[in-house]
């Protein structure tokens, strides 16, 4: 949570709520983004994909990559 109240998203929670709001094991959400499952399981545990892999996530989770970008970027952001 933030000062403000509201609950910081990270580029890793919103995978692994999509994933499972999906009903997605990393393996079949890798299978289905084109990436090895341990791309999933470093993103899931926090590391930054390249931009490639982060669009083929975002569409494999039926999202814009625009806004997976947007959340990575604020990330990046508040680490600085």
């Amino acid at each position: 949570m933030t000062e403000t109240g509201h609950e910081v998203r990270t580029l890793a929670t919103v995978v692994v709520d999509r994933r499972s709001d999906l009903g997605l094991t990393q393996a079949e959400l890798a299978i289905k983004a084109g990436v090895v499952e341990r791309t999933v399981q470093n993103i899931e545990a926090g590391k930054r994909p390249q931009p490639l892999t982060l669009a083929a996530i975002a569409r494999a989770l039926g999202m814009e990559t625009a806004e997976l970008r947007r959340i990575a970027d604020s990330e990046t952001a508040r680490a600085s």
